[in-house]
């Protein structure tokens, strides 16, 4: 009886000890060193001035405390001139709202975020832009506008469009935003430009592209298109550079977009 229990206690031993011997698999984690990021709203953030709307000095003041949380990367929502509190209709590329401050006070804080070892990447809104920017009001005057095709227009009403010049421009959201129209080789041309202002004169890490399922209306394949062009121009403007989009999609085209 004694030999056959002390059978049993060795087997379960050499057991035990075959399942402690086995080798766990090695855990690779992603190379990304994008992978933790925290997201701001700056108008409601840290407000340094007191006048009740969130600036840059005041985030700049809180990024001790976001790397000690241990985020090493931030995304801005919208930080262009805009006539909205969210400004994702922007009215200027290639600057900043002064409600938050100064392009300079935004070079600051980009810099001491740097030294926090902090990446930042900005919402760069290029689907449509602001009724009141610019390009739109020179498009709207007329079909011999010199921005007219950097907007989308119809000779004929159809849903999600707006009257206006004579005829209806797209507007998928609100008629506040008109839709651009990305495949006028100019306004790309004009896009770049701002991709690298931001990338190498500024020197933000990247981008976050807001509704890019709505870059060509449902066309998932030409929107891929497009993320691609817009990667190609980031990636030689500034190599490395990160760029991720916003993609309210089903699980089968949410595919087609990762593998932009």
């Amino acid at each position: 009886m004694k030999k056959r229990l002390f059978a049993l206690f060795l087997a379960a031993i050499l057991l035990f000890s075959g399942c402690a011997a086995a080798k766990e698999p090695d855990i690779i984690p992603l190379d990304d060193k994008y992978r933790n990021y925290y997201e701001i709203f700056v108008y409601s953030y840290a407000d340094a001035n007191g006048d009740g709307v969130g600036d840059f000095k005041g985030l700049e003041s809180k990024l001790p405390y976001i790397a000690d949380m241990g985020f090493n990367g931030i995304w801005l929502m919208p930080i262009m001139p805009s006539p909205s509190y969210h400004k994702y209709d922007v009215t200027d590329y290639y600057n900043v709202d002064p409600q938050y401050g100064t392009l300079e006070d935004f070079r600051s804080m980009l810099a001491r975020a740097h030294e926090l070892g902090i990446h930042v990447i900005i919402d760069l809104v290029v689907n449509h832009s602001s009724s009141d920017h610019p390009w739109f009001l020179d498009a709207k005057t007329g079909p011999d506008a010199r921005y007219r095709d950097y907007y989308v227009w119809s000779e004929e009403a159809r849903e999600g469009y707006t009257p206006a010049g004579g005829a209806y421009y797209e507007s998928r959201f609100v008629d506040s935003m008109p839709d651009l129209n990305l495949d006028n080789p100019e306004l790309r041309a004009e896009l770049e430009k701002i991709m690298s202002f931001w990338l190498t004169d500024v020197g933000v890490d990247g981008f976050r592209l807001d509704a890019v399922t709505s870059f060509h209306a449902a066309d998932v394949q030409e929107n891929v298109a497009t993320l691609d062009k817009i990667k190609a121009m980031c990636e030689t403007a500034k190599p490395g550079s990160y760029v991720v989009g916003e993609a309210w999609v089903g699980q089968s085209a949410l595919a087609e977009y990762w593998q932009s």
